[in-house]
């Protein structure tokens, strides 16, 4: 089972969304900015690591107590057949200023009707709609 965590980065009601550069056949979809869990790794450890290395942003494990829950027994959501999810949301004080590392071709602070328009990578279109659901509060 591969494990993956992800993180929904939301600030004045806007997501921070990625969009992906690699591999070719995911090319220019977007998802949220996240990664594999490593063995032994919690997973809020895991994407503040991942988090630091795609975005160069510093993030505390406090800052990530809650999580979207997903329709998996486990409150994950699933992602191929032997890989699940968790995403958790972090809520910055002000729109940090992030820039594209290798793993994306851009980043953007999108509000709701924007979530929407974006070219989600297919397992992430749920988890985004769900997300819509959390801006609107």
């Amino acid at each position: 089972m591969t494990f993956v965590v992800a993180l929904a980065a939301i600030c004045d009601r806007k997501l921070l969304c990625a969009q992906r550069s690699y591999p070719e056949k995911l090319r220019g979809k977007w998802e949220l900015p996240g990664g594999k869990v490593r063995e032994g790794e919690e997973p809020a450890a895991a994407l503040v690591r991942e988090i630091k290395e795609e975005l160069d942003w510093d993030i505390s494990p406090l800052q990530l107590d809650e999580i979207l829950p997903g329709p998996l027994p486990s409150g994950n959501w699933p992602l191929f057949e032997d890989a699940q999810m968790r995403v958790m949301l972090c809520r910055p004080p002000k729109l940090p200023m992030l820039q594209a590392g290798d793993s994306h071709l851009c980043l953007q602070w999108n509000p709701t009707e924007k979530v929407t328009q974006l070219d989600w990578l297919k397992p992430d279109l749920p988890i985004a709609e769900a997300l819509i659901r959390v801006l609107k509060k």
